[in-house]
């Protein structure tokens, strides 16, 4: 037992040491770095994660679907889906809690959709009023589901997918119609009536 308590604090003693001489005197830099790399203190460089990086990209734009019981047929090959009711996420305002792409940005709205997504988190929307706007802006004739929506304009580096399909399965809470097999409605459409199912739920909930 004695031997075990002196090579443990020999092995914690050298482990100190080996961290100290690390941060008195880091390694030389690989000989392919670049010079202007090489001659940064390392001490002074801040390590960005992924929403800080976004934020000075200018990238701070997300499109994910919810994916519920109610809709698990449902499928889009290229966009991300999820099984968290709360991850929903349109452009750089809509989604819970993606208030200005989660608050690491200035990124202006994708869409219309998305404008009125900032308007709500902005206050000068309340939960009925985004609701009825969400409804209104549907106005593309569809000639199977009837209106539906289309961004009139798209902003530049948005990368929203307005070209994209969603395939709905028949009987899905999203299509919400009856029929053999799956149907294609276009990403914005299936995102807009995803949105309104949620801020519909949201008005029942305590």
């Amino acid at each position: 037992m004695k031997t075990y308590k002196v090579s443990a604090s020999l092995l914690i003693t050298f482990a100190f040491l080996s961290v100290q001489a690390f941060a008195a005197d880091p390694p030389p830099a690989p000989k392919k770095m670049p010079a202007i790399l090489a001659s940064l203190d390392a001490g002074k460089v801040t390590i960005l994660d992924d929403k800080a990086a976004g934020a000075v990209r200018g990238q701070a734009y997300q499109y994910v679907l919810v994916r519920t019981v109610l809709n698990a047929l449902d499928f889009a090959p290229g966009i991300q889906w999820s099984l968290n009711p709360f991850a929903y996420r349109y452009g750089a305002w809509g989604g819970p809690g993606w208030t200005n792409g989660g608050d690491i940005g200035s990124n202006a709205p994708a869409d219309l959709m998305d404008a009125l997504f900032r308007g709500h988190d902005q206050g000068t929307l309340s939960d009925a009023q985004l609701i009825g706007a969400l409804q209104l802006i549907a106005t593309t004739p569809n000639l199977f589901w009837g209106k539906i929506y289309v961004p009139p304009s798209v902003t530049p580096g948005s990368n929203l997918p307005a070209d994209e399909n969603v395939w709905v399965a028949s009987g899905s809470l999203v299509g919400g119609r009856f029929y053999l097999g799956w149907r294609p409605m276009p990403f914005p459409e299936y995102a807009r009536r995803e949105a309104l199912i949620g801020m519909q739920l949201l008005g029942v909930l305590p």
